[in-house]
């Protein structure tokens, strides 16, 4: 998902890619971050992601208005290497699932993270999920959030895009009722 790296975290990660799923905030701005034979999963919530997404496929370069954060302003695939994630399983998550208010035109704590979008995906794709690494402790705000780099938890808690603890909450009720299986425990 997102940046996240592959090549030095192999014995943690693995060292396939099948598909790189991200929004456009969380796409890799360095080429070599890129699996040649992966996908990539767009996850499209707002038009400003479907535009960026128009322009790195042609070549052009994206507008960075609407964005919460740094976007990549190139990315090395194709159309054909690209998928855009159903914005039926985005709208389940958000609004359906999570109950996050529509708040049409603006992102105010609404925007499920792509950690969710991809275990709705794969719920949607194979017979088994299983999710390692998943379970922020808020209650920690210096605790790290990702195994790759050093951002602490206060500041995705700080984030107007996501909630993380009901998001969190959601996917607890997903392990607790069989749906997914939790392999390293963040959500127990």
């Amino acid at each position: 998902m997102n940046v996240s790296p592959v090549k030095g975290y192999e014995k943690d990660v693995g060292t396939k890619t099948t598909i790189r799923i991200t929004y456009p905030e969380g796409a890799p701005r360095k080429n070599n971050l890129y699996d040649v034979d992966a996908l990539l999963g767009i996850v499209v919530f707002k038009l400003a992601d479907l535009n960026w997404l128009d322009s790195v496929l042609h070549r052009k370069t994206p507008s960075t208005k609407g964005f919460w954060s740094k976007i990549a302003m190139s990315v090395p695939k194709n159309p054909r290497q690209t998928r855009i994630i159903n914005p039926l399983i985005i709208r389940e998550a958000s609004f359906d699932l999570l109950g996050y208010p529509t708040n049409l035109g603006k992102m105010n704590k609404n925007v499920p993270t792509s950690g969710t979008i991809s275990i709705m995906l794969a719920l949607r794709l194979c017979d088994e999920v299983d999710v390692v690494g998943f379970g922020y402790n808020t209650k920690e705000p210096e605790a790290l959030i990702h195994y790759y780099e050093k951002v602490k938890m206060k500041i995705i808690t700080s984030l107007f895009t996501h909630d993380i603890n009901h998001e969190t909450a959601f996917l607890k009720k997903l392990v607790e009722f069989g749906v997914i299986r939790d392999l390293t425990g963040g959500l127990s």
